[in-house]
C-alpha cells in the first residue's frame, strides 16, 4: 500500500488566493522550496485542481533550449 501525502496553501480564513485571484502571498522562501523540490522527486502520482492543472500547461510547452537563465 501506498502513502498519500496531502498538501494545501490557505490563509488562516480558508481563501487560497486574494480578492484579486492571485496567490502569490503563498510563495514558499527558498529553503521551504528546495525542500519541496526534493520531497516531489519521489512522487508517483500528483492529483491537482482545475485550476492547478491549467496553471502548470505551462511546463508542457517550456522551450528547453538552454536559453533560460538560471
Amino acid at each position: 500500500m501506498g502513502t498519500l501525502i496531502f498538501t494545501a496553501s490557505m490563509s488562516i480564513d480558508g481563501y487560497v488566493a486574494d480578492a484579486d485571484g492571485d496567490f502569490q502571498w503563498t510563495a514558499p522562501s527558498d529553503e521551504v522550496f528546495d525542500f519541496h523540490i526534493e520531497r516531489m522527486a519521489r512522487v508517483s502520482t500528483e492529483v491537482l485542481g482545475r485550476k492547478t492543472y491549467a496553471l502548470m500547461g505551462y511546463w508542457e510547452t517550456f522551450p528547453d533550449d538552454d536559453g533560460q537563465s538560471p
